[in-house]
């Protein structure tokens, strides 16, 4: 099932730069469920093979822990296709896993790979 069951995921400019939708497209993934499983996901009639519905997001928050709390999405937490965390998610998500969702901010500025500042001119 999986195996003939991908994701196509497609950047909304790779229409209008073809030429660059190979950096734009994050990769396809093998997808494990359909409309009546957990993993849920959807395809059209016209083209069974290609999901094109899915969960985007998964969160389990542990409300005694919030730093215990977990989440997932199907890509990964940058929108911007040069970033390292642009897709980085992917893999993890199509195997129903779930990464840690850092909480509070003492946990946040210890753990974090970089800061951006942003500021007004």
């Amino acid at each position: 099932w999986g195996r003939v069951h991908q994701t196509h995921p497609t950047h909304p400019l790779s229409a209008a730069f073809p030429e660059m939708s190979e950096r734009l497209d994050p990769p396809p993934v093998s997808m494990g469920g359909d409309g009546d499983t957990p993993q849920a996901g959807s395809y059209p009639d016209s083209d069974p093979y290609t999901m094109t519905g899915m969960s985007v997001a998964r969160y389990v928050w542990d409300t005694a822990d919030w730093d215990n709390s977990r989440w997932i999405v199907p890509l990964g937490s940058s929108g911007h296709a040069g970033s390292p965390h642009y897709a980085d998610q992917t893999s993890t998500w199509a195997d129903v896993a779930l990464i840690p969702a850092t909480y509070s901010w003492d946990t946040l500025e210890s753990e974090a790979q970089t800061v951006q500042t942003l500021t007004s001119d």
